[in-house]
């Protein structure tokens, strides 16, 4: 039961994980194209368009959040091993857990806090675009996020983790 759970469980972040690559893929490359074109209109016409620089700055915070949580899911986010390194396989799981848990803890803190800070930031707008649009969707919104998809991966990790240890002491009988 527990493995068809975990095999739906990743099939769901599969699919996340494809559309934050792509929507990843789609800022860095909004960004490269904006600012060719900024660099073009301020130095061969003299006539820069100040929102292409506001707009990058909102990418790049959604690029960097949608990253961060793209990349969890290969656990390639900066690890201080020494300690996993001199354990045996059977602690490293333990060990695992605990992070796993501490992760899903320290989130589960984290997501109401940043939700108000979503609220409250609902009063500020954007400086130099042409349309008025709270910031919240652009600075509190990518952190809840990347926050989100963070925990919702640890639980899938911590999940995946409990069921083999239990494999492995079923194989251990």
């Amino acid at each position: 039961m527990m493995k068809k759970i975990l095999k739906v469980y990743k099939s769901m972040l599969k699919v996340i994980e494809k559309i934050e690559l792509n929507i990843g893929i789609a800022l860095l490359s909004t960004i490269t194209i904006l600012i060719v074109i900024q660099v073009l209109l301020r130095y061969i016409f003299g006539k820069p368009l100040f929102w292409i620089e506001e707009i990058c700055i909102y990418a790049f915070i959604w690029a960097a959040f949608i990253g961060a949580s793209y990349v969890f899911k290969y656990m390639r986010h900066i690890q201080v091993t020494i300690l996993t390194e001199i354990l045996s396989s059977k602690m490293k799981d333990y060990m695992n857990i605990f992070v796993y848990i501490c992760v899903i803890f320290f989130l589960a803190f984290i997501l109401p806090v940043a939700y108000h800070q979503f609220q409250a930031e609902s009063l500020m707008y954007t400086q130099t675009l042409p349309i008025k649009i709270s910031r919240k969707y652009f600075y509190s919104l990518p952190f809840l996020y990347c926050c989100f998809s963070i925990l919702i991966t640890s639980i899938y990790f911590f999940l995946e983790q409990v069921n083999t240890i239990i494999s492995s002491r079923k194989l251990e009988r």
